[in-house]
Order: C-alpha cells, then sequence, then structure tokens
C-alpha cells in the first residue's frame, strides 16, 4: 500500500480515492475503457510488441521508467508492465494506456474516459 501511494504522489495526484491511476485487467475501471485485447499467437510472440519490463519479473517492487514523454511502469506484485505517452511536464497517462499480462502473454489496451 506504502508503494502505491507513493506512485500516486509521485504522479502528483492528490488522492487514490479520487482518480484512477491505472487500470488493472480483469477488474473493473471505472475511469478507464477497454479497447481491445490482443493475445499471444501459436508461436509464443506477442501481436503487439510488449512494453518493456523489468529485467527480474518476480521483484517485489514497482519501478518507473522514462525517455522522453514514453512512460513505462513494472508491477511486480501483478505480474503487470504499462506503457503510455504523457504530456511532457505530467507523468500520469491522460489518453491510451498498454497493459501487458506478463503470466499469459496478453496486451488490453485501455482508453481513459472523457470527464
Amino acid at each position: 500500500m506504502k508503494r502505491l501511494l507513493f506512485i500516486l504522489a509521485a504522479f502528483g495526484i492528490a488522492s487514490a480515492a479520487q482518480a484512477q491511476l491505472l487500470p488493472t485487467p480483469h477488474q473493473q475501471n471505472p475511469d478507464w475503457t477497454l479497447q481491445k485485447v490482443e493475445a499471444q499467437n501459436s508461436a509464443g510472440i506477442a501481436a503487439a510488441p510488449p512494453p518493456a519490463t523489468d529485467a527480474m519479473p518476480n521483484a517485489m517492487q514497482k519501478s518507473i521508467a522514462s525517455a522522453g514523454n514514453h512512460r513505462r511502469v513494472w508491477d511486480a506484485q501483478r505480474q503487470l508492465a504499462y506503457e503510455w505517452m504523457s504530456r511532457p511536464d505530467e507523468m500520469a497517462p491522460d489518453k491510451l494506456v498498454l497493459v501487458r499480462e506478463q503470466r499469459t502473454g496478453a496486451v488490453y489496451t485501455y482508453a481513459r474516459k472523457a470527464k
């Protein structure tokens, strides 16, 4: 819980109860709409390039990496890799987020609901 609050504080979110920062597959996501799901094909290659993940996917940590406006977050507990583009002055996603489920290889595309 402390890690989640740290991540939210890093993104400048006032309260976790006000807005859902990142969507989670197979759960209700009140601030996000699922656009599409791309499953792994029979060759074991994801249909879309997967977001970069932590070198140690079983590490009990969340890591944030960024390059310009391109952001990546690894949630080791849920085995989810998040990837999105944000505005230059913000870290939080504002439009689309790709979520790659490490266990299944499925890639979910979520869009933020209009306010």
